[in-house]
């Protein structure tokens, strides 16, 4: 019996240790996490201007955002802008990976080219493509102009029929790199004993890429898609530099919206609520992806 107490004690004294030890991470994690989401969620249901004292009012922001018009288009353009900048990189980035996996010349040169665009702070890659979609005195008209492929000249961020096509143009040339770096190392990690067997069978090229490539890429792929979704889902300083929104709110998403409201209109509140309508989302879409991930490792 003393033998057993022995055990006993000796284990709830390891079970205190380590919670001693991760009582640290737990703080920081309430603190930055848990906390500010909390806070974030309660502040929904009050009414508080900048420098003001917060005013209970339920619902309401909810309700006037739900019945808002400018809401209901930021809605569509988010899912717009998101799933069609993924519906380009993924190609893209397939593309990529395809051709920098095979023996080229300058193969380290050529792929340091090609994942440039995912190095550039997106600040300066936004300010250099606002000047480049200048309709005066941008590159890409004066390019267009001499090929006589345009006779006037398109306003590409100031045209409501063509500003989200411009900011999906940009962050898809930022985008894409990132997906030909983590498809590169999935098209790496494939055992080349895959394709001797196939060619032995007599294999086209594409009956590889089907049976062999893009399985053993599936579940690089769904990372790949499911975090990029979350980073341009979330985007702000694309939209907020190169259109702030507009025209006649045609790019607004929920992430420049929110700052609309939240610091140009000082409602804290309703920029509070604007940021936590998309959770739900969002964590659909998390849960589908990771579910399907896990039913693929098993």
């Amino acid at each position: 019996m003393s033998h057993l107490s022995f055990q006993h004690s000796e284990r709830r004294q390891n079970l205190i240790t380590a919670y001693i030890m991760l009582l640290p991470a737990l703080v920081i994690l309430i603190g930055v996490g848990v906390y500010p989401f909390v806070d974030s969620v309660l502040l929904t249901f009050y009414e508080r201007l900048i420098g003001g004292l917060p005013k209970f009012v339920g619902l309401r922001n909810y309700i006037e955002l739900i019945h808002d018009r400018v809401f209901q288009k930021t809605f569509i353009n988010t899912f717009v802008f998101a799933v069609g900048a993924i519906a380009i990189k993924l190609p893209l980035g397939l593309l990529m990976g395809l051709v920098l996996n095979r023996a080229i010349t300058c193969k380290n040169l050529t792929r340091g080219l090609v994942f440039l665009p995912w190095a550039v702070p997106p600040v300066i890659a936004c300010y250099v493509w606002k000047w480049m979609m200048d309709d005066v005195s941008g590159i890409i008209n004066f390019v267009l102009n001499r090929l006589h492929i345009i006779e006037t000249q398109p306003v590409w961020l100031g045209d409501p029929g063509l500003a989200m096509f411009s900011v999906i143009l940009v962050n898809v040339w930022q985008g894409a790199p990132f997906f030909g770096i983590t498809i590169l190392a999935g098209l790496q990690a494939i055992s080349p004993d895959l394709y001797e067997a196939a060619d032995i069978d007599g294999a086209s090229a594409w009956r590889k890429f089907v049976h062999i490539t893009l399985p053993s890429l599936k579940n690089v792929i769904l990372i790949s898609s499911l975090l990029s979704f979350i980073w341009t889902f979330n985007n702000f300083q694309f939209i907020h530099i190169l259109t702030g929104g507009g025209p006649v709110n045609s790019t607004h998403i929920f992430s420049t919206l929110a700052y609309e409201t939240s610091i140009k209109a000082h409602r804290l509140g309703l920029g509070a609520t604007t940021v936590l309508m998309i959770t739900p989302f969002l964590a659909v879409i998390i849960y589908v992806l990771t579910r399907k991930m896990m039913e693929e490792q098993d």
